[in-house]
């Protein structure tokens, strides 16, 4: 069963090529993945050990069950399988994993004949062979080279700049044309990028001719190892765009190797957003450029995506893509035109309403203005036009981890990581999701897998840092913060992990070094001063702790009765009292915490400001408390309009 394709549900696992073939797509897997996949199903409806699985998979080698688990959640994932609601894999606690999907076997008769495989056109060659007794080999895949269209002028053109950008134009769109076919051809090189490739079967030459003001289009498809033209075309209509042109020759190339380009393929290649020839230019220019990371090239993006506006005011895309451009300019290097930003997403709206991409750009920029409802209301609307639009996916996930609306986030993250399995940042909010969740293998899983893609990703190693400090790992989680330290200096979080480590170790030199560079650096940090008093009670310098701790306490109490409505200064209340010994009304502050929406309570359990209270039943509901997350927003604003004295009567 290992060596020999299968199905589970809708899925075609093919193990020689470690894939899953669906309806729509298919995934790779890795070898080990793929060893697990094949283990379940030879046995399915039936439990497998973890133990059977990981002595059979990895033999000599000594693994913990988190690999196992990884490996059995990245089936999952790859599948679109809920761990909790299961189609596929069934987890057996303490026990192992249990396919519960059909399986069905490729028997070695049912197998497709070698010929079916096989052009007509090539049967006939392999015919003699196949008579004869000889193995006929099944067709290889064939690449193909694009060369950047020849310009050709005679006579008196004059607008050359037309000329060179619909050469441009018509050499991508032949690109585009060509790696639309699903056959054994494929783009070997991008037009703009490319280098001589001895090993490719084809290289495409097009051209344009410019005879005094008509304009003629025409191509050879060349094979590479004769030299032989295997055909050609020309256009004859003067009245053909560059578009409509490139459309055509990309049906002939795919026709000459054996293929059939379908008229839903034309017209969708035809279909472009504009077409006008300089704004098409100038906006494929800019979606080269186009970088979330790089300033320079960003402001040469917005530049292009102007000059396309410019050529073709009705350009949608364009302003959908200035909007975008705009927004993360202003974003990431403060630039101040978000009221450009703003005004071009609604000219892109009104233009192109249904493009995914104008509602994604809208909702970019509401968002950076702080208008959240209207920024989701946009990402679902680009969701709903492109199911697989992956941006707007993760956009909106993150809007609803930051809401705690944790279940509609989780759908989406897992979705955007089906699209794409290694996005660092989906997997790095998703275990944050599932720390807060109270979730803890999931969250140590996808954190990890985004530390492994980014070994020094800020935010998953500080989280992975609490989770090791909740499971008592004191000294994997200091490790952990000085290793991204090195890298991050000006990481709060890191510091105060490496503090609270310290405080754990009783270790108090360090202790005060730590949570006196956090005063030195952020004067008004309750955490700091809470923490820099524990040492000073360590160091039986009671009068200087008591100051300290009074000053937390009467100004958090200052800050909840003016109004304030988050759980940040009743938690610091609860904090000051519970150091202080104050332990009754330190519990009812952390009560009054969790209504308020405070949710770390891996947190708490670790901290040693509260290592008093661990034993009290109250702080262990406080704990089961913060573990059920409110998910509506029904919950979230009830839970934070409940001021202090309102849980008193």
């Amino acid at each position: 069963m290992t060596g020999r394709n299968f199905e589970i549900g809708e899925w075609r696992v093919e193990v020689g090529l470690g894939r899953i073939v669906g309806k729509s797509r298919s995934v790779h897997l890795e070898p080990q993945v793929m060893k697990v996949l094949a283990c379940l199903a030879a046995t399915p409806s039936e439990v497998v050990t973890k133990e059977t699985l990981i002595a059979t998979q990895w033999r000599s080698t000594v693994v913990s069950d988190a690999a196992l688990a990884r490996c059995v959640s990245q089936i999952r994932t790859a599948m679109g399988d809920d761990r909790k609601n299961p189609r596929y894999i069934e987890t057996v606690p303490k026990i192992g994993y249990r396919l519960i999907a059909e399986v069905k076997r490729s028997e070695p008769g049912q197998s497709r004949p070698l010929w079916k495989l096989i052009p007509v056109a090539a049967l006939l060659l392999v015919a003699p062979l196949m008579m004869m007794g000889t193995t006929a080999r099944p067709p290889q895949v064939e690449s193909l080279i694009i060369d950047a269209a020849e310009v050709i002028t005679r006579g008196h053109f004059h607008d050359t700049e037309i000329l060179h950008a619909s050469a441009r134009v018509l050499a991508d769109r032949l690109e585009a044309g060509i790696a639309m076919h699903e056959g054994r051809l494929v783009v070997a090189s991008a037009v703009d990028t490319m280098s001589p490739q001895a090993n490719a079967n084809y290289r495409l030459v097009s051209r344009i001719e410019a005879r005094d003001q008509n304009v003629h289009f025409g191509f050879e498809l060349i094979k590479t190892s004769s030299g032989d033209v295997v055909c050609r075309d020309s256009s004859v209509d003067m009245a053909a765009d560059v578009f409509d042109v490139a459309s055509e020759f990309a049906s002939d190339v795919i026709r000459c190797v054996g293929g059939r380009f379908s008229l839903e393929q034309l017209e969708e290649l035809s279909g472009v957003p504009t077409r006008n020839i300089l704004a098409f230019d100038a906006f494929r220019k800019a979606q080269k450029e186009f970088s979330t990371s790089d300033h320079a090239t960003l402001q040469n993006a917005i530049i292009l995506y102007e000059q396309a506006i410019d050529e073709d005011p009705s350009f949608g895309l364009a302003w959908a893509f200035l909007a975008y451009s705009l927004e993360l300019d202003a974003r990431n290097w403060g630039a101040g035109r978000i009221d450009d930003a703003n005004a071009a997403s609604q000219r892109a709206l009104s233009l192109a309403p249904g493009q995914p991409e104008t509602h994604y750009a809208f909702g970019r920029v509401r968002e950076f203005v702080g208008d959240f409802e209207a920024a989701l209301l946009s990402y679902e609307r680009a969701i709903e036009l492109d199911p697989d639009h992956i941006v707007a996916l993760y956009s909106a996930a993150e809007l609803y981890f930051h809401r705690r609306d944790f279940e509609k986030a989780e759908a989406m993250f897992r979705k955007t990581l089906q699209l794409d399995p290694r996005m660092h940042s989906a997997m790095s909010l998703l275990g944050q999701l599932y720390q807060k969740m109270g979730d803890i293998e999931e969250a140590r899983f996808w954190l990890s897998s985004s530390v492994r893609e980014v070994p020094l990703k800020i935010h998953a190693n500080e989280t992975l840092a609490v989770l090791d400090i909740a499971e008592g790992e004191y000294e994997q989680a200091r490790l952990r913060c000085e290793r991204l330290n090195r890298f991050f200096p000006g990481s709060y979080y890191c510091l105060q992990i490496r503090a609270l480590v310290s405080l754990h170790d009783a270790d108090w030199p360090t202790a005060s070094s730590l949570f006196s560079e956090m005063r030195r650096r952020w004067p008004e940090d309750e955490y700091a001063m809470l923490g820099y008093a524990q040492v000073l009670i360590a160091e039986s310098k009671d009068a200087e702790a008591a100051k300290l701790l009074n000053y937390v306490e009467d100004h958090s109490r200052e800050r909840v009765e003016s109004g304030e409505r988050s759980w940040h200064h009743r938690w610091t209340l609860a904090a000051a009292l519970a150091v202080k010994g104050e332990k009754y009304e330190a519990l009812e502050w952390l009560d009054e915490a969790a209504a308020a929406g405070r949710r770390d309570y891996l947190w708490d359990l670790a901290d040693p400001m509260f290592s008093e209270l661990h034993n009290d039943v109250q702080f262990q509901n406080y704990i089961s408390a913060t573990r059920v997350l409110p998910t509506s927003d029904a919950e979230l604003s009830t839970a934070s309009r409940l001021a202090p004295t309102d849980r008193r009567k």
